[in-house]
């Protein structure tokens, strides 16, 4: 029979870990994490509990912050146009950020983003234009 307790405790102990003492939202040090239900194995960022089994055990999980847009907005703020996108992580979640070094409305649905590792805002994360593959979804 499988023990779904002892897996997900053992699967606990190799997951990486970001930096210790730290306030933590999910990017540290030009890195992107996201958390990781130890039952249920789904990918979320930002979440208290999983969204499948309503879980509490989530594991912080380092991501290669690779993704693909899924819907792309460009908004006027203080005069100045900037781009408000969804981008779905090949690791398998999606979150907000803006898509910066390049032009807002040039921002379309499936373009190749990266993040960007100098962002200054933690809170406001920022991708750029990659080139690469797809992510299958």
């Amino acid at each position: 029979m499988f023990d779904t307790r002892t897996t997900a405790t053992s699967w606990c102990s190799e997951l990486p870990r970001p930096a210790e003492g730290a306030s933590f939202n999910g990017f540290s040090e030009g890195n992107l994490y996201f958390q990781r239900c130890l039952w249920c194995q789904t990918p979320a960022f930002r979440r208290v509990l999983c969204p499948i089994c309503r879980s509490s055990r989530l594991g912080w999980v380092l991501s290669e912050g690779i993704g693909d847009v899924l819907h792309a907005t460009s908004i006027f703020r203080d005069n100045t146009r900037r781009n408000y996108s969804v981008i779905h992580i090949q690791e398998g979640f999606s979150l907000r950020a803006r898509v910066i070094d390049i032009t807002p409305s040039a921002v379309h649905r499936g373009m190749r983003v990266r993040l960007d590792a100098d962002a200054s805002n933690p809170l406001d994360l920022a991708f750029r234009p990659h080139c690469g593959p797809q992510v299958g979804r």
